[in-house]
């Protein structure tokens, strides 16, 4: 057996232990999921596969039901993976909202692989970097993204809450922003990349659809280049 493969057999070993020490650890003190894995003996079960086979399936929307407090651990209070702060994510389609609770351990391994993801692609632009993010602050993108973007140099500039497309888009002229952080369409996420498109065809000079715009960043979402091509 090669070291790869080896390797490959360790990691996997591993993450087998972990999941089942996860499943005691839920079953016996998060009060949501006692319920959930009441029959589930994961001390049964020899192999990830056969764990991973025999976990209920959890869907978002079920998820996204629970009362928050359901969610989080009971023996978290007070040791050092206590609860050190909140954030929502409404998915791929702004329709299924979920709140997500963090460890200050977590949360800063958070925003550490956000900032690995704008490290490499920036850091060798020469032209200062000035950030406009419309994502809502309570939602993960919001702060996570700002604070990759103050680690990477730019100046980070939220939007503020209420401001229509159009007052975000001369905000963001004023300041020359040359990175937009937003929604493709989630007005739930915040204000979209697709609202300060429709506001910036109203300029007589468009803004964003010029060469003023470095980097577009979004979440959950691929986008294609469409630019110059009938609508």
């Amino acid at each position: 057996m090669s070291n790869f493969e080896t390797t490959a057999v360790d990691r996997l070993g591993r993450v087998f232990v972990a999941l089942q020490a996860q499943v005691v650890h839920a079953k016996r003190f998060v009060p949501a999921m006692k319920n959930i894995y009441s029959s589930l003996d994961p001390s049964n079960y020899h192999s990830l596969s056969a764990l991973l086979s025999a976990l209920p399936v959890l869907r978002r929307k079920d998820i996204g039901k629970v009362p928050p407090l359901a969610l989080i651990p009971t023996n978290s209070v007070g040791s050092r993976d206590r609860i050190f702060i909140t954030r929502s994510t409404s998915g791929s389609s702004g329709n299924a909202p979920v709140r997500i609770a963090y460890s200050y351990r977590d949360w800063v391994r958070a925003l550490r692989v956000h900032e690995l993801l704008f490290v490499k692609r920036l850091r060798k632009v020469s032209t200062r970097l000035i950030s406009y993010n419309n994502y809502h602050q309570s939602h993960i993108s919001g702060p996570v993204f700002s604070h990759a973007m103050a680690v990477v140099g730019a100046l980070p500039i939220d939007r503020a809450h209420g401001m229509s497309d159009a007052d975000a888009l001369d905000e963001a002229l004023d300041i020359k922003a040359n990175i937009f952080i937003s929604p493709p369409t989630s007005h739930r996420k915040g204000g979209t990349i697709e609202g300060l498109l429709d506001a910036d065809a109203g300029k007589r000079r468009p803004y964003l659809i010029g060469e003023h715009v470095k980097l577009l960043v979004v979440s959950s979402s691929i986008l294609e280049d469409k630019r110059g091509q009938n609508s």
